[in-house]
């Protein structure tokens, strides 16, 4: 007598609802990752962006500010409008401004020209001109610029405030005032050449 033995393989039911659920976590944990991954990557692409148009501007404008021979700008006042004069006809005067969005420069009779890209916004501009014993003038800025997105998981906004001196040996917008007593111009060693004045000199008393 012959037996018949029908050996059958393949999944149970509790075992297909156990692969399931095992494919089912490991897909959800993989898609938070991807999610998460992601997310990061578009806002540090945001925060590079913003970075990297602060760090043009201000170079832009200590360039700027330290070549000019004067800065004609109310002091104390905020101004959204930096005025310098330029020992170089062509680019003289250099006008620095925020108009809709955008941080434009215009030298001299020149079309103005926009120095921040599309892909920022410029939120805030505002310059302070100071001044400092010496000679020096200082400006101060605030400035404010953010992505240029819709997407409200990359926005990203970044204020910055510096401040910009410009010193020249040969031109001055203040006067020169000395912060002490016993100070001299030139030394025996360093002299000056000449001298041209268009008032009256004082040589130790009031002319």
């Amino acid at each position: 007598m012959k037996k018949s033995i029908n050996n059958e393989s393949g999944f149970s039911l509790v075992e297909l609802l156990i692969y399931i659920a095992i494919f089912v976590t490991s897909s959800t944990f993989l898609v938070a990752i991807l999610t998460s991954v992601t997310r990061i990557q578009l806002r540090q692409g945001s925060v590079n962006t913003v970075n990297r148009q602060i760090r043009f501007v201000s170079e832009f404008l200590e360039r700027k500010i330290q070549e000019s021979s004067a800065i004609e700008l109310t002091l104390g006042e905020p101004t959204t409008k930096i005025v310098l004069r330029m020992p170089v006809e062509t680019s003289d005067p250099t006008k620095i401004y925020l108009e809709g969005g955008k941080l434009f420069v215009k030298e001299g009779t020149g079309s103005p020209k926009a120095f921040t890209d599309t892909n920022v916004v410029v939120n805030n501009f505002q310059a302070t001109k100071l001044e400092n014993p010496g000679g020096r003038a200082v400006v101060e800025t605030i400035l404010a610029i953010q992505f240029n997105t819709e997407n409200p998981k990359a926005k990203f906004e970044r204020v910055v405030e510096s401040a910009m001196t410009r010193i020249s040996a040969a031109n001055f917008d203040s006067n020169l005032v000395p912060t002490g007593t016993g100070l001299n111009i030139g030394t025996e060693g360093n002299q000056w050449e000449n001298g041209y004045f268009s008032g009256s000199l004082g040589i130790g008393a009031n002319p």
